[in-house]
């Protein structure tokens, strides 16, 4: 019954069900509807965007680009829309194919060029963020095991790697004094495999500390640009 009420409904309908299932939160079901929609009227670049729309919602920005390359219409809203996706898909170069304005200096923001960037925005003014340097984190935890991850701002994780090392190295040393070498040798490896450990984990948290900051940081830019 349902699939042949599905058959004999009009485009009218069919569109007016789509946005039943949108305002219901059924976003792919509506998607398919303002799909069955566009068979029956193929011109319709106003129902085209709204599936984009609920693609990009879902951060599902390779079907909204798939979608957007059906528009008639490729004018500037079109190369403004397409530019704005491949942005979010992390597609830089396929960006400059749509974007000739100001914007592009957000691609500069994404790749850590920030006084380039700012400059192309007109920010020129705004301070860019503060950055912390990888390599000076990995030789913090080579001198101090976990301070390394502290300077990253993972105080937590600095003093518990600190404790783990100092612990292991501690009982490979108590073992040692006591002659007891197979315990010693054990406990010194895990102390050497767990020090190395956390020199190369501070140098991935001091390169993720920097990549949320610069997230927070392009964020407000974006808020400001779109």
């Amino acid at each position: 019954m349902i699939l042949l009420l599905a058959v004999v409904m009009q485009p009218k309908d069919i569109l007016r069900f789509a946005h039943t299932l949108e305002k219901e939160g059924d976003t792919y079901r509506a998607i398919t509807e303002y799909k069955r929609f566009l068979y029956y009227n193929p011109d319709a670049d106003s129902i085209r965007y709204r599936i984009v729309y609920l693609y990009t919602r879902e951060g599902l920005y390779g079907n909204a680009i798939d979608v957007m390359r059906t528009v008639i219409s490729k004018d500037s809203l079109y190369k403004e829309t397409m530019g704005f996706l491949f942005y979010r898909a992390g597609m830089y170069d396929s960006v400059y194919a749509y974007w000739k304005d100001k914007k592009l200096g957000l691609i500069d923001l994404q790749e850590g060029k920030f006084k380039e960037g700012l400059k192309k925005l007109g920010m020129k003014n705004l301070s860019p963020p503060s950055m912390k340097s990888p390599v000076t984190g990995a030789l913090l935890s080579a001198i101090v095991p976990g301070l390394g991850r502290i300077y990253a701002g993972r105080v937590g994780d600095g003093i518990y790697t600190l404790l783990t090392i100092a612990s292991t190295s501690y009982f490979a040393y108590s073992f040692y004094r006591e002659n007891k070498k197979p315990g010693a040798y054990i406990f010194a490896g895990l102390s050497i495999f767990f020090y190395a450990g956390d020199i190369f984990g501070s140098y991935i948290a001091v390169n993720m500390y920097n990549n949320m900051v610069k997230e927070k940081f392009i964020q407000g830019i974006e808020g400001e640009v779109f």
